[in-house]
């Protein structure tokens, strides 16, 4: 299972770098997003395809993890 997220990792990194390494306006409120860096990242669609699978895993982990600590008391 260990080496199944170590693969599965790597390729989500490997696809999403390009993408982490393109420049596109928008850092700095001329997109519409006045200058909030962290509304600009859940908007633009480029950041999008980044942050939002982030924060759906970071959410799954967090609940999965609070529930094994709940569950072993």
């Amino acid at each position: 299972m260990k080496k199944l997220r170590t693969i599965i990792f790597t390729l989500f990194v490997s696809v999403s770098a390009p993408m982490l390494a393109m420049a596109h306006p928008g850092h700095g409120g001329d997109e519409g997003d006045h200058g909030f860096t962290i509304i600009h990242y859940f908007t633009q669609p480029v950041h999008m395809i980044i942050t939002i699978p982030a924060v759906i895993f970071l959410a799954w982990y967090g609940f999965r993890t609070y529930r094994r600590k709940t569950d072993n008391r």
